[in-house]
C-alpha cells in the first residue's frame, strides 16, 4: 500500500520535475552564454586597456623625446603641433648632409687612389733617377718622360741609322778603292791625273780605241785582199827586232798568250805587230775599265760629300 502511494506520488511530481530541469538547463545555458560574452568583453577591455597603456607609454616617451629635442636643437618653442614641420626641415637637412657625405667619401676614395698612384710613380722615379724630393718629383718625372720619348724616337731610328751607316761605310770603301785604282792608274801611266781630268781622258781613250779598231779592221781587209790576189802563197815578212813595246806587251800577256806568241815564230813581224796591237788594246781597255770604276766612285764620293 505504501509502495503504491509512493509510486503514485512520484508519478504525479515527475512532469513538474522534468519541466523544472529543462528550465534550469536553459538558465544554465543562458548563464554560460552570458559568462562567455562577459569573458569576451573582459578580454576586449583588457586589450583596449593594454593599447591605452601602450599609447600612454608612447605618449610619455614622445614627450620625453620632444623635451630632449628642445634641449638638443635649442628649440624652446618646439611643440607637438610644430614637430612635423621641424621633422620635414631636419629630414631635408639630413638628405643634404648625406649627399655631402657621399660626395666627400667619393672624393676621399679618388684622393686615396691618386695618392697610391703618386706613390707608385714616385717610387718609379726614384728607381730611375735616384733620390729626389717629393716636391720636385713632378718636374723630374716630366723630364724623364721627355727623355723617354726622345730615346724611343732614337730607338726607332736605330735601324735606318744602321742602314745609313752601312751605306756610308760601303761608300767609304768604294772611295778608298777608287783612290787606290786612281793611284795605280797614274803609276802605270807615269803621270798624275786629277779626278776632274778623268772624264776627258776617258773620252780620249775611247776615241783612240775606236780609231785603232777601225785601223785593225782596215788592215784585216787589206790582208784578206792581198791573200786573195796572191792566192795561197804566203807573203814574206822580214824579221823585225823586238821593241820595248813588244817586250811590255809580252810581259803583260798571260802565259798561254806568250806560248801562242812563241808558236807563231813563222811570221815574227806580223806576230809582233798583231801582238803589240792586241796588248795595247787590252791595256787601254783595262785602263778604261779602271777609269770607269774610278769615275763612278768619284761621282759617288762627290755625292756623299754633298
Amino acid at each position: 500500500m505504501s509502495c503504491k502511494f509512493v509510486l503514485k506520488s512520484k508519478t504525479k511530481w515527475w512532469p513538474e520535475a522534468a519541466d523544472l530541469q529543462e528550465e534550469n538547463e536553459a538558465r544554465a545555458e543562458a548563464a554560460e552564454l552570458e559568462v562567455d560574452e562577459l569573458k569576451s568583453q573582459l578580454a576586449d577591455y583588457q586589450q583596449a586597456l593594454d593599447v591605452q597603456q601602450t599609447r600612454a607609454i608612447q605618449y610619455t616617451q614622445a614627450l620625453q623625446a620632444l623635451q630632449r629635442a628642445k634641449e638638443l636643437c635649442h628649440l624652446p618653442d618646439l611643440t607637438p603641433e610644430s614637430a612635423e614641420d621641424w621633422l620635414d626641415t631636419f629630414q631635408a637637412k639630413e638628405q643634404e648632409a648625406t649627399e655631402k657625405l657621399l660626395s666627400l667619401d667619393q672624393k676621399m676614395s679618388v684622393a686615396q687612389t691618386a695618392h697610391s698612384q703618386f706613390e707608385q710613380a714616385y717610387q718609379l722615379v726614384v728607381a730611375i733617377n735616384g733620390p729626389v724630393a717629393r716636391s720636385d718629383a713632378w718636374s723630374v718625372a716630366r723630364e724623364l718622360l721627355r727623355d723617354g720619348m726622345n730615346q724611343r724616337h732614337l730607338a726607332e731610328q736605330v735601324q735606318p741609322l744602321r742602314m745609313r751607316l752601312n751605306e756610308l761605310e760601303q761608300r767609304l770603301r768604294e772611295q778608298q778603292e777608287a783612290e787606290r785604282l786612281l793611284a795605280d792608274f797614274c803609276k802605270r801611266q807615269g803621270k798624275n791625273y786629277d779626278f776632274d781630268d778623268l772624264e776627258a781622258l776617258h773620252q780620249e781613250l775611247e776615241a783612240r780605241i775606236a780609231s785603232l779598231s777601225d785601223s785593225v779592221s782596215s788592215a784585216s781587209e787589206q790582208r784578206m785582199n792581198l791573200r786573195q790576189e796572191n792566192g795561197s802563197a804566203p807573203v814574206p815578212f822580214a824579221k823585225a827586232p823586238a821593241t820595248r813595246a813588244d817586250l811590255a806587251c809580252r810581259a803583260e800577256q798571260p802565259e798561254p798568250a806568250q806560248r801562242a806568241v812563241r808558236g807563231k815564230r813563222l811570221n815574227p813581224a806580223r806576230t809582233s805587230r798583231n801582238t803589240c796591237n792586241s796588248c795595247w788594246s787590252v791595256s787601254v781597255k783595262r785602263s778604261l775599265s779602271v777609269m770607269k770604276s774610278v769615275t763612278v766612285n768619284v761621282k759617288l764620293t762627290k755625292r756623299l760629300n754633298a
